[in-house]
């Protein structure tokens, strides 16, 4: 497996010097190795090593490369784009990050990301509010109702309650009803034996009566009559 590298921009003779010792001695072990091209311009890919070969693209800043071989004699790395295509490149225009530009253009599309998923979020938060204010109000409905019901739920025990007393009472009353009912019969048939009683009583005493004037009727002549006869032996 080759390596990806980056293109390295252009810099002052003597920090190239410095820089093309620095990758000298860290490409000794650049196989399947990641680098990219420089952001500070762009280097050609050619079909061999040196100016004379045909260039086969212009690498832009920041273009990612997989290393297959480097050249530390001649200075070159032989690579192979993301497309495919694969000649060589001066191997101090290589380097192993990604170019400032492109890792600024990156945080850029994290940062605007960030940002948009932040906008999302507040309008999640905000929905999240209306509907703990909606959830509230709601709640507050049901502890009115559920206030509300138990108000009522007493009254019901209390009137049940009353029934109960009532209907108790009520019987109460129909037994006292009963019996004054019963008694009320008792009294009646008592009344109607008195009158039996005394309809015979007063039969009895006319009968005495009639008896007590007949004998009256028999028995006075005949005393009058005694009376005259004694007189007039007088």
């Amino acid at each position: 497996m080759g390596a990806w590298i980056i293109v390295i921009a252009k810099r002052p003779v003597k920090q190239l010097i410095a820089l093309s010792f620095l990758f000298l001695f860290s490409f000794a072990t650049a196989q399947a190795q990641e680098r990219y091209v420089t952001d500070s311009f762009e280097i050609t890919l050619r079909t061999g090593m040196g100016t004379k070969h045909k260039i086969l693209k212009t690498l832009r800043s920041g273009t990612r490369l997989k290393v297959l071989e480097v050249n530390k004699e001649e200075g070159y790395s032989r690579v192979v784009t993301p497309d495919g295509v694969e000649g060589w490149v001066i191997t101090r225009y290589l380097m192993d990050q990604p170019a400032a530009r492109s890792q600024l253009a990156g945080l850029r599309k994290q940062l605007e990301k960030a940002r948009e998923k932040t906008t999302q979020l507040g309008k999640q938060l905000e929905q999240l509010r209306q509907e703990n204010a909606q959830l509230q109000r709601q709640n507050q409905r049901l502890s009115e109702e559920k206030s509300k019901i138990g108000k009522e739920l007493e009254h019901i025990k209390r009137i049940s309650a009353e029934g109960i007393a009532l209907h108790e009472e009520n019987q109460k009353l129909n037994t006292q009803v009963h019996t004054l009912q019963r008694t009320i019969q008792s009294l009646e048939q008592e009344n109607l034996s008195l009158k039996d009683r005394s309809a015979r009583d007063w039969f009895l005493v006319g009968a005495a009566v009639s008896v007590f004037g007949v004998f009256l009727g028999l028995f006075l002549p005949n005393l009058r009559l005694r009376r005259r006869q004694s007189w007039s032996s007088l």
